[in-house]
This record gives structure tokens, C-alpha cells and sequence, in this order.
């Protein structure tokens, strides 16, 4: 049988644009992949054409995403009630009616198959090899994906022999992937496989949530440092194509916009070689949008033109949009033609509102919304931010929730209703802190500050100086010219100059709180109250008060709030305690 003929056959019996159907599981509930999770399974299959194995284990919450391959694709799917060797039979009984697979492979299979259906736990010693042997000669002829759906719910034998299969993939084309519900219990042996060394972990959050913060969490640990992850998946071709394009979306976000510049070369250069082409562009897209940040607009309108260029686009419409949003912006400030651009974007709108992956789509329309309202095109600024509402409606993600508010706020200042703007600004400021964004959290205090000091009064004077301060230090920290220089023309307005917040040594360095007084400071920082800090480190609620106002001093703070504002503005909680 040729190659080309096996992996038609394969294609064609498993399905390849969905979740395996059988056993009562339904599309209906199932989601479209996001781009994090979509560059994972364009490494993982980049990875095993290249020769190579890997098994993951990847935890979803409810909706799931519907998986989709290019390799040939074996599927599976737990019975609903747990059998001896339930899941592995499913798998064997597959492979056994697949009639354009070799006589003897589909005998195998089917032998297999019965000698699972009548051992017992003392004859599973040679299953494993057996098991293996046979995937791996369907392997010999072209590489394949081994995905097994509904882990959580599978036998124990069957999930101790999935993981015993994982440890011997390595010099196998072979990618297992198994799929279990985060959400629900377990006690089948999954605990084990997930602390096994053999197997790589993700988890692909619910649609509503920081997915990128819930991948890396899973993949490198909860409590691993940004840098700590950049430094281990560098050295990691494997990891490199897995989490690339999430770790860089960290680094955008949290303002690591150097580390981001040079991890997108060493990520575009290992998809590039690995022929991981929707790693590559989705690299250079982040890449891109941190160009315009530092406003490097030459070098952003050379990626974007590229990322616009690929063949992956023709299959996202997301991608393509916000390559066209970013060579718009940068062919705008370099003074050449753009329009189609823009209008190739109103094209895209209609999609937009109900799209299904809402934190690719929402940054696009919250720069539209701002961009018309900027440039007095109200009637236009308010009919894209109807489409974030829309879309808000239909995701509740947090990150339309921030298109939603940072829209209404620009509106609101060209209908110059300051207390209302003054409402949305400080809304937008607390998603756009539940995403980790700075730069979006910066622009929000800029545009916040702004609306405080057109009110006039003498407390909302004084807390918009202090919150343009807090915004230009920001800007400046991550060297973002184009806004810092938005931020002192509008200083310049109120005869203002913006006064530089940078940390002194006192409340810069690490070393200049205790240890105690960090974790405190990081409690603060995710909102808790003094009794559940108490609660949380098993101490007196009158020590945590103690901590919190010995924080406050240290810090030049007023008010816990602002103390949360600088340590996220500075990164003060970034590196590891003294």
C-alpha cells in the first residue's frame, strides 16, 4: 500500500474535522480551536514529521474544542462506563476495520483486540510492547496522531498502559494525545500519567477565561516564572513549537517586550525548520504587534505584509484580520497608502461578532473603536462597538469585556461626558489587569486621568495626576513611544508634566520586603481582604493588617489599591523573593 493511499484511508475513517462522534458525544458543545491551542497541534504534528514522538495529555473544561489534524488520525473514545481494557479496544477495534491498512496489521489488531477482552491484570505484561509494535509499524509508513478522548472516565488498566505506551514514543513518529475533562473528578490512574516524565501537559480553558495564563500554568507549572519558562522551553525544540506562540503573548502582555523580540526569532526559526508554517506566522504576528508598541513601524509593516502573505490566513480569519489591523496602523504612520486595508477589515466585521475565539478578535476591535472615535468618526466608532457588545454577549470573555468598556470610554470623551468616561476607564483598567495586559492598563489610566482632570474637582484633579504618572511610568518601562508620546501631549494640555514613578531602591528592590511581605503583597494584588490573607497564610487577622500597613509604607502607597497597581506596573512581583 502506498503512502499516499494509507493516509487517504486514515483521513477518511477518522473523520479529520471533528471529535470522534461515537458513544453519545456531540458537536454541538464543541468549540473552534483558539490560536494558542491551534499552534500546539500544528508543533505536536510538526514535531512527529520530523521523526519524532510525544504524548501529551491535554485537560478541558466544558465546551471542548473540536481537535482537528492534518496527519493521519486514529481515534478513540472511552466507553461511558468503564471497562477492563475499554479504551484500548475502542482503539484496536478501529484499527482492525480499517480496510485499506495492511491484511496482517488489521489481524493483529483484531487478536489484540480479544486478547484484552479475556486477560486479566496478571497477563498485562506483554500488552504494552505488543501495543506499541503495532502502532509503530502503522507509524513506518507515514506519521500519525493517536488521540484518545474522554481519559477521565478510562479503565485503570487502560490508562496504565497508555502510559507505559508514552514512555517508549520517542524515536517514533507517533503523537499520542490524550484528552481528559479538568472539570470532573477521576480516580482511574490519570494522576499518575499526569506526573509521569514521559508526557508534556496542557490545558485548554474554558472560552470565558485568560486562556494563555491557564496553557502555560499546565505546561510549566503554576508557579513558574515567565523567565523560568523562556529559559527551559529555549533549549526545548519540542517546547518551542508546543508553547511558543503562548509564550510569547506572555512576554507582549507583561510587557517583556525585549524577551519577546528575540524569543520570536528562535520560535519563527524552529517552526520554519520543523515546518510548523502556523507557528511561524502566528510568531511574527505577536512579533508584529510588539513592533507597533515600541512604534518600529517599518519593521512591524515587513511582518505584517508577511504574516498577510501566508497560506495560513486563507484558513483564519482572525490572523489575517489582525495583520491587516497592524500593517494599517504602520503604513498610516509611514505615510503610505492604506485604505484597503481598512476596508478589507469591514469585511471581516460581520465574522467578528460571533466569533468563537474572542481574545484574538477583541484587541481588534477596541483599537477600531478608539481609532473612529480619535479621528471623529463617531457614527462608525459607535457601529464597531456595537460589535463588541455583540460579541460580549456571545463569549463573556473578559478580553471583550475590555473592548467593551476601553470603547465606550473613548466615546464617551469625543461626547466629552467625563464622569461617565471616568466609569468606563476604570473598568476597562480592571480587565484589562484580569488579562495582565500593561499596555492596555496603561492606556486605560491614561485615558482615566485624563477624564479626572476635565472634571475639575480638587480629589479628581489629584487622582488624575496620580494616574498619569502611573501611566507614563508604565509607557515608559516598556519603552512604548507612540503612547508616551500621546500621554505628554495630553499632559501638556493641562500644563502638566508627567511626573516619572520610578521605583527607588526602597520599593524597587526585591530585598526591600520581606518574604512574608511579598506573599502578602501578591495576596493584595488578587484582591483579598486582610481576613482572607489571614485565613490564606494561617495567621492573625491583626498580623496581616500589620504586613499590609508596613507594604503600604514601603511602597510611598495611600491605599492597598494603588500598592496592587504599582507592583503590577513595575513587575515588582516578578522576580523570586530574596
Amino acid at each position: 500500500m502506498s503512502l499516499q493511499s494509507m493516509q487517504i484511508s486514515l483521513l477518511n475513517v477518522n473523520n479529520r474535522h471533528g471529535v470522534d462522534l461515537r458513544l453519545g458525544e456531540s458537536t454541538h458543545s464543541a468549540r473552534a480551536m483558539r490560536r494558542s491551542e491551534t499552534a500546539l497541534l500544528d508543533g505536536l504534528q510538526a514535531w512527529a514529521r520530523s521523526g519524532h514522538g510525544l504524548a501529551i495529555l491535554i485537560g478541558t473544561d466544558h465546551p471542548g474544542p473540536a481537535f482537528t489534524y492534518d496527519l493521519p488520525v486514529l481515534r478513540a473514545v472511552a466507553p461511558l462506563v468503564a471497562t477492563p481494557y475499554g479504551l484500548l479496544i475502542e482503539l484496536l477495534n478501529h484499527i482492525s476495520k480499517m480496510t485499506e491498512v495492511r491484511a496482517a496489521a488489521r489481524a493483529a489488531a483484531h487478536a489484540l483486540s480479544l486478547n484484552l477482552a479475556q486477560s486479566d491484570s496478571s497477563e498485562r505484561a506483554d500488552l504494552p510492547p505488543a501495543l506499541f509494535n503495532l502502532l509503530g509499524g502503522l507509524a513506518d509508513l507515514t506519521p500519525l496522531v493517536i488521540h484518545l478522548e474522554g481519559l477521565h472516565r478510562a479503565d485503570l488498566v487502560s490508562v496504565t498502559i497508555v502510559r507505559e505506551v508514552a514512555q517508549r514514543l520517542e524515536h517514533k513518529p507517533i503523537v499520542l494525545v490524550g484528552v481528559y475533562r479538568a472539570d470532573l473528578p477521576y480516580a482511574n490512574g490519570l494522576g499518575d500519567l499526569l506526573n509521569a516524565q514521559s508526557v508534556v501537559l496542557a490545558d485548554f480553558a474554558p472560552i470565558w477565561t485568560d486562556d494563555i495564563a491557564v496553557f502555560l500554568d499546565a505546561m510549566f507549572g503554576r508557579k513558574t516564572p515567565l523567565n523560568n519558562m523562556i529559559d527551559i522551553a529555549k533549549n526545548q525544540e519540542s517546547l518551542l513549537l508546543l508553547s511558543g506562540v503562548a509564550l510569547l503573548e506572555a512576554c507582549r502582555r507583561a510587557g517583556r517586550w525585549t524577551e519577546g523580540l528575540t524569543l520570536s526569532e528562535r520560535v519563527i526559526n524552529t517552526a520554519q525548520l520543523h515546518s510548523a508554517e502556523y507557528v511561524a506566522v502566528v510568531a511574527r504576528l505577536v512579533r508584529s504587534q510588539i513592533l507597533i508598541g515600541l512604534g518600529q513601524w517599518a519593521e512591524a509593516q515587513a511582518e505584517c505584509d508577511l504574516v498577510i502573505k501566508s497560506p495560513v490566513c486563507a484558513h483564519d480569519r482572525n490572523l489575517t484580520a489582525a495583520a491587516l489591523w497592524g500593517g494599517y496602523k504602520a503604513r498610516e504612520m509611514l505615510s503610505l497608502p492604506a485604505r484597503n486595508l481598512l476596508d478589507a477589515l469591514k469585511r471581516w466585521r460581520a465574522y467578528a461578532r460571533t466569533a468563537d475565539d474572542p481574545s484574538a478578535v477583541a484587541p481588534i476591535l477596541t483599537d477600531l473603536v478608539i481609532h473612529f472615535a480619535q479621528t471623529d468618526q463617531l457614527n462608525e466608532a459607535k457601529s464597531w462597538l456595537s460589535d463588541a457588545e455583540e460579541l460580549l454577549d456571545h463569549s463573556h470573555h473578559p478580553a471583550a469585556r475590555l473592548a467593551v468598556a476601553a470603547g465606550q470610554g473613548a466615546i464617551l470623551v469625543r461626547h466629552q461626558d467625563w464622569r461617565a468616561a471616568v466609569g468606563a476607564y476604570r473598568a476597562a483598567i480592571d480587565h484589562a489587569a484580569q488579562l495582565h495586559d500593561l499596555l492596555l492598563e496603561a492606556r486605560a489610566n491614561s485615558g482615566l486621568a485624563f477624564s479626572l482632570l476635565e472634571l475639575g474637582d480638587l480629589e479628581s484633579k489629584n487622582e488624575g495626576r496620580e494616574r498619569l504618572s502611573l501611566a507614563h511610568s508604565v509607557l515608559s518601562r516598556l519603552n512604548a513611544r507612540p503612547d508616551m508620546e500621546t500621554c505628554e501631549a495630553g499632559a501638556k494640555q493641562f500644563g502638566l508634566r508627567p511626573r516619572q514613578r520610578r521605583p527607588t531602591a526602597a520599593n524597587r528592590t526585591p530585598g526591600s520586603l520581606t518574604r512574608r511581605e511579598r506573599e502578602v503583597l501578591a495576596l493584595v494584588v488578587n484582591g483579598m481582604t486582610n481576613r482572607q490573607i489571614a485565613q490564606r497564610l494561617t495567621i492573625s487577622e491583626k498580623t496581616a493588617e500589620g504586613h499590609v500597613g508596613n507594604i503600604l509604607a514601603k511602597l510611598s502607597c495611600s491605599s492597598r489599591v494603588k500598592a496592587a497597581e504599582l507592583a503590577r506596573a513595575t513587575g515588582l512581583l516578578d522576580s523570586s523573593p530574596a
